[in-house]
């Protein structure tokens, strides 16, 4: 099921259409997915074509016709990515039962990552820094701190 996940970020699963460039008719050719489907598929693919995807399922739950699966889905873009959570209805195909189609794709949550990069050249004298959070508290006496930046 995730290598099927990963075909259809690339579109190879959407009757070879390309997911970021369907429209409603090539979505009712492609036969597999409703117009709130796609739309979760076209928000995956915000920004272009993935570098890099891994698709990992969490929770795989039988229907009477299929299964409900809920899976963590993290795309990449060079130096950002997103994390996206996703339930996925999926369905044995008619002519190859050990395969399986999607049914019906909704997104749960996504999240925008950017890596930070620390600029070496921008340093910063810290003495009794306290950062909080809700969950987190760091405690520094004395040190450096750097510039982060992302792309």
């Amino acid at each position: 099921m995730t290598a099927f996940g990963f075909d259809l970020l690339r579109g190879s699963a959407c009757g070879g259409a390309r997911v970021d460039q369907m429209d409603d008719r090539t979505v009712g050719k492609a036969g597999l997915l409703g117009q709130a489907d796609l739309a979760v598929l076209q928000r995956a693919l915000i920004g272009g074509t993935p570098t890099g995807a891994t698709v990992r399922e969490r929770n795989r739950t039988p229907l009477d016709a299929g299964v409900r699966l809920l899976v963590e889905v993290f795309i990449s873009r060079g130096q950002q990515g997103r994390i996206l959570t996703w339930q996925i209805n999926a369905q044995p195909k008619e002519r190859s039962p050990d395969r399986y189609e999607i049914t019906a794709l909704r997104e749960l949550a996504a999240f925008p990552l950017f890596k930070l990069v620390l600029d070496r050249s921008k340093p910063f004298a810290v003495r009794n820094l306290i950062f909080r959070a809700p969950d987190l508290t760091l405690k520094v006496v004395s040190g450096s701190a750097f510039v982060a930046e992302s792309s």
